[in-house]
């Protein structure tokens, strides 16, 4: 998990709330949105209708959100054990990354 200093916190599925690292550009803009509307929040719809967007201007097939987390896990479960960490602690950053609270979670997207 990211420094808090780095990072920027979440609140994601189950009202757990994780900090995850941004790009300091993506992070400054948000930080100005919220002090200017006093939250930052982005609607389900909003957030596919965005996501379909970019996927359509990038010439990529969307095919859902957990896409994404599949993909991710599969990659960064490869970058790992290619660098030398073993397969369970590898699981575990990756769950953590992920904001998953029990890391058998995890194990669906790295079949």
């Amino acid at each position: 998990m990211a420094n808090k200093k780095d990072g920027i916190e979440i609140q994601g599925k189950g009202g757990y709330r994780q900090n995850i690292s941004l790009p300091a550009e993506v992070k400054n803009k948000i930080i100005e949105y919220i002090k200017k509307d006093g939250s930052f929040k982005i609607s389900r719809t909003v957030y596919e209708k965005e996501l379909k967007k970019a996927f359509t201007e990038n010439n990529t097939k969307y095919a859902g959100t957990h896409s994404l987390c599949y993909t991710f896990a599969q990659h960064s479960f490869i970058e790992k054990v290619e660098k030398g960490v073993d397969g369970k602690s590898a699981q575990l950053q990756i769950s953590e990354s992920l904001g998953h609270h029990r890391p058998d979670i995890t194990l669906t997207y790295l079949k």
